[in-house]
């Protein structure tokens, strides 16, 4: 049982522009399970660097109990920048920097005095620790279990607005899911296991949501937002045959046509997966 809250918390979720349009998944996954833990105890808000301008984040983050920023590397000093504005405004508000580049190099990025704390992994159980008072510099989050009851709250993270902007840049409708937590592969060349798992040699096994309420989910948000292709986010989307195979075959019988991508690793791949992903 999560203990309330002794007031009403006002949080701003940030995405730093980027030279890449990808819905803040991460954030409207935490949004979802803290909103679903403290009902009508939060203020949630959420802005994005390329559709934001600097003054209207300002302006929202200066009334703000906590900001939080979800980051890559390219993007930290940006956000940097924008977190110091913050605290030149508003000196004691709590700021709380995750995602791929503050996992990979924690320590790093709380030399930063616009810095207060870092979450280490996923977000979405670390995140529960700061709002009930967790004030470790690294936060640890384990490794969230919730993935079939708690969809990502797109209303939240304005998933309109990049969908609008994919229609105007190719002319589709897009948008994006996420299936699986955690790759199995330690590919050299990715930061992947950075944010699952291998800071403090932690034990994160693959998890699987389950492909029934996966559609649940892509059918929801095709009709919501009117999509005309939708994609994987996932690192490698066919980690499991038999998981790929079930969501093909409901996806069949349900006759849900609408175009898709995913990324598949050739060593899980075999005919009978590729042609059921094409059918």
């Amino acid at each position: 049982v999560v203990q309330a809250l002794e007031k009403i918390m006002k949080i701003t979720l940030i995405q730093p522009q980027y030279f890449n349009i990808w819905e803040a998944l991460g954030l409207a996954y935490i949004g979802a399970f803290i909103k679903k833990k403290f009902p009508g105890k939060l203020e949630l808000n959420f802005h994005q660097g390329n559709f934001d301008e600097d003054r209207t984040i300002l302006r929202e983050a200066k009334t703000s109990d906590l900001v939080a920023f979800s980051c890559t590397s390219p993007v930290f000093r940006p956000a940097l920048k924008l977190a110091q504005a913050i605290k030149e405004i508003h000196p004691e508000v709590r700021t709380v920097f995750g995602g791929f580049h503050p996992s990979a190099v924690p320590k790093d990025c709380l030399e930063e005095e616009a810095v207060d704390q870092v979450v280490v992994g996923e977000g979405e159980e670390a995140f529960l620790k700061i709002l009930l008072g967790e004030d470790a510099p690294i936060v640890q989050g384990d490794r969230f279990s919730d993935l079939n009851h708690i969809f990502p709250d797109r209303n939240l993270i304005q998933n309109i607005r990049t969908i609008d902007l994919c229609e105007r840049q190719i002319g589709k409708r897009i948008t994006s899911f996420q299936s699986v937590r955690v790759c199995p592969l330690r590919c050299s060349f990715c930061a992947e296991r950075v944010v699952t798992g291998v800071y403090q040699k932690q034990n994160n096994p693959v998890r699987e949501r389950n492909p029934e309420h996966l559609l649940d989910e892509i059918e929801w948000v095709a009709r919501e937002y009117r999509l005309d292709y939708f994609k994987f986010a996932d690192a490698t989307w066919n980690t499991s045959i038999e998981k790929v195979m079930v969501f093909c075959e409901e996806k069949i019988k349900r006759n849900f046509n609408l175009p898709w991508d995913a990324n598949v690793h050739a060593s899980f791949a075999d005919k009978n997966m590729l042609e059921a992903m094409k059918a």
